[in-house]
């Protein structure tokens, strides 16, 4: 068995550190090197914005509701429609879907009465949201066909979170109290950011019933399930350095692999569905959080061994770790 299991281990090792990469980077760093600048992958899907962005704003109900109605923006200082802000919301957010992990449109970024009274509009008709998640199906599928196939695993396993979410809800009490959301009598200020927070707000606020969001999830899993990603690549891009050091990219977050063993520190690590909003003037389409993503500021090679600098001023942390050949932390700080 102990035999059986080493094999295994192995064999799955070598399977992470060969994993193709859409982007790869090779470097040799010299004893007492650094490196500093790293791969940004680029923005591919202009081509997404235009077509979805123009199908939604198209909608005859939604045209009704005044999608291409102006009014004043104290923040940009101009006149601004519903339309204007979908389509800078679905560029900003298709292109950046792989690494941070969100497509939705930000109402609360136009602080404004009108675009509340929009937003409310749109959350509250039935058919609107049913032509907006066929709309984010096929989105998805395109991305799902676009990236890596880690990222429709990623959007795969989500999606069943969330179904399953709604299916439990029956064992648990769940209240709005002051915007906060209650989980048994007990606040839950973490969920109250999440999609699942979200979906309870709908439920509980616009009295959405349970079976509909179960069904637009479904016809969400559905359609990213029927992609065939066989043939795509594993991650988004790779950085090796000397041949033994690898810092992957993925849809799940980043992560260091030395010498075919993974590295326990991961500078970002996407967790969980997130509409990132914090009221409801905001239609999440599709999106998950990150608990702890950090930028990778540079990597050292001291001797035999590696130290990683990742972390930033807007988060306020920064993170130093020493690893060795074998892929042991051998002194980690935050400074």
């Amino acid at each position: 068995m102990k035999r059986i299991s080493l094999l295994l281990l192995t064999i799955l090792s070598i399977e992470v550190f060969a994993q193709k990469s859409t982007y790869t980077d090779r470097k040799n760093l010299s004893d007492g090197e650094t490196i500093k600048e790293f791969y940004n992958v680029p923005d591919e899907n202009k081509f997404l914005t235009i077509k979805y962005a123009n199908a939604i704003i198209s909608n005859p109900i939604l045209q009704t509701m005044g999608v291409e109605d102006e009014f004043f923006d104290d923040i940009r200082g101009k006149k601004i429609t519903p339309a204007d802000v979908i389509k800078d919301q679905l560029k900003l957010a298709c292109n950046r879907i792989y690494t941070d992990g969100s497509i939705n449109i930000k109402w609360e970024l136009i602080n404004v009465k009108e675009m509340d009274n929009f937003a409310k509009k749109v959350l509250k008709n039935h058919k609107v949201r049913k032509f907006l998640v066929n709309i984010v199906a096929d989105i998805l599928s395109k991305l799902c066909e676009h990236y890596p196939k880690d990222f429709k695993y990623k959007c795969v396993n989500e999606l069943k979170e969330c179904i399953a979410f709604v299916d439990n809800m029956p064992k648990h009490k769940y209240d709005i109290i002051g915007g906060d959301l209650f989980v048994d009598g007990e606040a839950n200020y973490e969920l109250g950011w999440t999609m699942k927070g979200f979906i309870l707000r709908r439920i509980i606020k616009d009295k959405m019933p349970k079976q509909e969001i179960r069904e637009h999830l479904n016809t969400l899993l559905k359609k990213v399930e029927s992609v065939d990603v066989s043939n795509n690549d594993d991650i988004i891009y790779s950085l090796i350095i000397n041949n033994e050091l690898k810092y992957c990219v993925s849809a799940t977050g980043s992560y260091f692999i030395i010498n075919e063993k993974k590295v326990k520190k991961e500078p970002c690590r996407h967790n969980n569905f997130n509409s990132y909003c914090s009221s409801d003037l905001c239609l999440p389409i599709y999106s998950w959080a990150y608990n702890t993503c950090y930028p990778l500021n540079s990597i050292k090679k001291v001797g035999t061994n590696y130290i990683i600098d990742y972390g930033d001023n807007w988060s306020g942390h920064h993170y130093k770790v020493l690893i060795d050949r074998t892929g042991e932390i051998v002194y980690e700080e935050e400074y």
